[in-house]
């Protein structure tokens, strides 16, 4: 998980102090890499500890490990090419554009996905006598996939589409 993404998440439980440095992050997030503590401080409006509590608060053992964290995420980036596209564009910049955006999808996706997550919910499907899926919309499509996925080898699911519940 990206430091936005980590400050998104718990934005509403920061500081008031802690608030102004998100908001610092999230639109200067490339040059704080560079910056001390002190520094950081000064243009947060904020203290050197503050900053530090801050990389703790969003699950860094410190400041070192949310710069290390910023500069990962900053060289994985991936360009989005996605722009708006003239009349007369040539169709391999539309390719290009659209292979770029979805790429990108893509890794947002694979940073969001806890891996110990996974193999937690993997372990109770696999303990589950009966899987029981509700889906509505594109998520009771998702579900209905899922469903015949799991009967297929071996478990046993049942689907039922939310509005017939209703």
């Amino acid at each position: 998980m990206s430091v936005n993404d980590r400050i998104h998440a718990s934005y509403n439980e920061l500081t008031e102090s802690e608030k102004r440095i998100a908001k610092y992050f999230l639109k200067h997030g490339d040059e704080m890499i560079s910056y001390s503590s002190k520094q950081m401080a000064e243009l947060c409006h904020t203290s050197a500890p503050t900053i530090v509590r801050f990389a703790r608060t969003l699950g860094y053992k410190g400041l070192a490990d949310l710069k290390v964290d910023l500069i990962v995420h900053k060289k994985n980036e991936v360009p989005d090419l996605t722009k708006e596209l003239e009349q007369d564009e040539h169709p391999i910049a539309l390719i290009k554009a659209v292979y770029s955006h979805r790429l990108g999808n893509l890794k947002r996706t694979e940073e969001m996905v806890d891996p110990q997550v996974v193999n937690e919910a993997v372990d109770v499907i696999e303990m589950a006598q009966n899987i029981y899926l509700f889906g509505i919309g594109a998520s009771g499509n998702v579900c209905f996939d899922l469903y015949q996925k799991l009967n297929r080898i071996g478990y046993h699911a049942v689907y039922t589409p939310a509005h017939s519940l209703l």
